[in-house]
């Protein structure tokens, strides 16, 4: 069983535990695991992946009337063929969450996305 964990000891209690059980050993649940693993403070990333980076938080924009902050998307529909998406762009008014503009496109592509912006800026 040692050698069993020594061996593993870059996986995680979620690969650990079904390795153990499928060579007929339970030692504890998964929940347990984890649990003692963070008294011992050894609850950390394991294996070859990158440490995950922590970023701010977007500036948050507030409108405080109609037409002063839009807010954009688009959204993949799909088409009759199998694979093959049609895509809607779509921008809203933020203040008062009505729809400005929508165009439902072949492509995705950030030249229409502009063309469109530009159309709304010149209305």
């Amino acid at each position: 069983m040692t050698t069993i964990l020594t061996q593993r000891e870059s996986l995680s209690p979620k690969q650990i535990v079904p390795r153990l059980a499928d060579e007929g050993e339970y030692l504890t649940s998964e929940s347990t695991f984890y649990r003692i693993l963070k008294e011992a403070q050894q609850l950390h990333r394991r294996g070859r992946e990158a440490r995950a980076v922590k970023r701010a938080k977007p500036a948050a924009h507030k409108a405080t009337g109609p037409g002063e902050v839009l807010s954009w998307d688009i959204t993949y529909l799909r088409s009759p063929i199998r694979g093959a998406f049609f895509y809607l762009y779509l921008f809203m008014d933020l203040y008062s969450r009505r729809i400005v503009a929508w165009e439902i496109l072949a492509q995705e592509s950030s030249e229409f996305a502009a063309a469109l912006l530009q159309n709304i800026s010149l209305k």
